[in-house]
């Protein structure tokens, strides 16, 4: 459907969960950040209900599963495996930081989940500890390997821009080359729940690939993508920038973002979202939740907000 600036809104982001086993500092601080409860969380079967309606009656065609990290919910694999029994869903993807990957890679290609995201900042294990809290670089890369055996494709690598692997984005970029991955570059978004780090910008990335490589930008013409593309010279790869902060990509957005407790979020930059737990609880009104969403697309905001993001955590970007 269309908002009120004209532009087509097509792609469901949905967060299954706020929870996460990593703790990257940029997303949430060291201690955590508060959780959900279980009673102030959408139940899976109503979340289904809900993607089945942004599909069926608004036209939605692509729907991206995030988390938190999705895989960690309990029947987190049932319930992506069901999403492809409803009807209208041409593209079905995961954002997933990759640790519980392997297990899980197959059966959902096989379910209709065609892309994957995987959240990988470096290729140094001391250096992935340091970032995550966690000694799993080993099943990150065991989960990309899963994933390439599955047939998943693409399979895209998203790498935050921070200032202690700038010294490593040449190699993570050979690394998707031989790998067959496209590896993107994210802008840090600024987060108020006391995550931390320094802005670098893509501009700023880029000069550092450009000694030793060649990247000839990708027309985009009418893609409305958040990532701008390059081709690596010499090669049939390509690379990618999110320029969330240096080059904003409003006027193309076609996105919409549902958090695990029913908070509907238009703008990821923004403070605003809409509850549609009332339209689900104690009993699912269709018609009204219907129009409740139609309304809350159509005057989804045209230009970036002031950043007010309490955690990233909650809707997995």
């Amino acid at each position: 459907m269309l908002d009120s600036f004209g532009r087509e809104i097509n792609y469901l982001r949905l967060s299954l969960t706020d929870r996460c086993n990593f703790r990257c500092r940029y997303c949430m601080p060291s201690e955590g950040v508060p959780k959900l409860q279980h009673q102030d969380m959408l139940r899976l079967e109503e979340l289904f209900e809900i993607v089945r309606i942004f599909v069926t009656r608004l036209g939605f065609a692509k729907v991206r599963v995030t988390g938190g990290e999705p895989l960690v919910r309990r029947g987190a694999i049932p319930f992506l495996k069901s999403l492809h029994l409803i009807p209208g869903i041409r593209d079905l993807s995961l954002t997933t930081n990759g640790f519980y990957l392997a297990e899980a890679a197959a059966e959902l290609h096989a379910s209709g989940f065609g892309r994957v995201n995987i959240s990988l900042d470096t290729l140094r294990a001391d250096r992935f500890r340091k970032i995550t809290g966690v000694d799993g670089l080993h099943r990150v890369l065991e989960g990309i390997e899963a994933a390439r055996a599955a047939g998943f494709a693409p399979i895209k690598i998203n790498t935050v821009a921070i200032p202690e692997i700038m010294d490593e984005v040449a190699d993570l970029v050979a690394f998707g080359v031989e790998k067959g991955l496209q590896i993107r570059f994210i802008e840090l978004m600024p987060v108020r729940s006391g995550a931390s780090g320094t802005y670098i910008s893509s501009d700023r990335v880029r000069e550092i690939l450009a000694s030793r490589y060649r990247l000839d930008p990708l027309a985009r013409d009418g893609d409305p993508s958040a990532a701008k593309l390059y081709r690596i010279d010499g090669t049939e790869a390509t690379c990618g920038f999110i320029t969330s902060i240096s080059h904003p990509f409003c006027d193309s957005c076609n996105r919409i973002r549902m958090r695990a407790d029913g908070k509907l979020k238009p703008c990821m930059a923004s403070s605003l979202s809409h509850d549609v737990m009332p339209f689900v609880r104690p009993e699912l009104r269709p018609e009204a939740l219907e129009a409740f969403l139609r309304e809350s697309v159509f005057y989804k905001r045209r230009c970036r907000g002031d950043y007010e993001i309490d955690a990233m955590s909650a809707f997995g970007g």
